[in-house]
């Protein structure tokens, strides 16, 4: 998924969209994960 200079593309209900790779939900879910393992693992298992 970070292949430099790789294009990204996300299906979802607005179709075929070229995104960042910043912008992916696996990038941000990773970077709230990363940035605060405790409160995500409370979200996980609530």
């Amino acid at each position: 998924m970070a292949y430099p200079g790789a294009d990204i593309f996300v299906i979802d209900d607005d179709g075929i969209t070229k995104t960042p790779y910043k912008k992916t939900d696996n990038y941000m879910i990773t970077r709230k994960f990363l940035e605060n393992p405790e409160k995500m693992m409370g979200y996980l298992f609530e």
